[in-house]
């Protein structure tokens, strides 16, 4: 894929945040919003900026999702310690 301006990029990393809080937003949505915040900004629309924009909310889903996992491993680490340090 082509690198995109970094005026595209800008506004790809902060709608790509935005909408993680909404996991279930659908594409339609998402493009609208990205062709909206470009419109604001006049700068024409390309669909290669919509792939982009998918693949920077699915890094930012896959970082969440190790985020999550790695709290939890070491929230259950530190219950075993605990039950292991009670059980002394």
């Amino acid at each position: 894929m082509d690198r995109v301006p970094y005026e595209v990029a800008e506004v790809i990393q902060i709608l790509a945040v935005e909408q993680l809080a909404d996991l279930e937003l659908p594409k339609r949505l998402q493009a609208l919003q990205l062709k909206r915040e470009l419109k604001l900004r006049e700068i024409d629309y390309h669909t290669r900026y919509f792939e982009a924009l998918s693949l920077e909310r699915e890094l930012l889903i896959d970082l969440e999702i190790q985020r999550r996992l790695v709290e939890k491993v070491e929230e259950e680490d530190l219950l075993l310690l605990v039950a292991l340090a009670a059980s002394v």
